[in-house]
């Protein structure tokens, strides 16, 4: 009797240990895809505030043009 409880007591002690490698494996794979979206999103971000700012910066030097062109016609 005593055997026998100690066998099941193993067993659901290494379905339990199995179990809980799971868990690990799975919490793990899922940091590293959260923390990979993450940066993608964070590099997407950076790319979408440089992208405007060099679209400012280009409007900004259009209008010195303009303003250069009039100020040389009026010399």
């Amino acid at each position: 009797m005593y055997g026998t409880l100690a066998s099941q007591r193993t067993k659901r002690r290494a379905i339990v240990d199995e179990g809980l490698s799971r868990l690990n494996t799975i919490n793990t794979a899922m940091r590293n895809n959260i923390s990979n979206t993450t940066n993608t999103q964070v590099q997407v971000a950076e790319m979408g505030v440089r992208s405007k700012a060099q679209a400012d910066m280009k409007a900004r030097m259009s209008k010195l043009t303009q303003l250069q062109n009039k100020f040389n016609k009026l010399a």
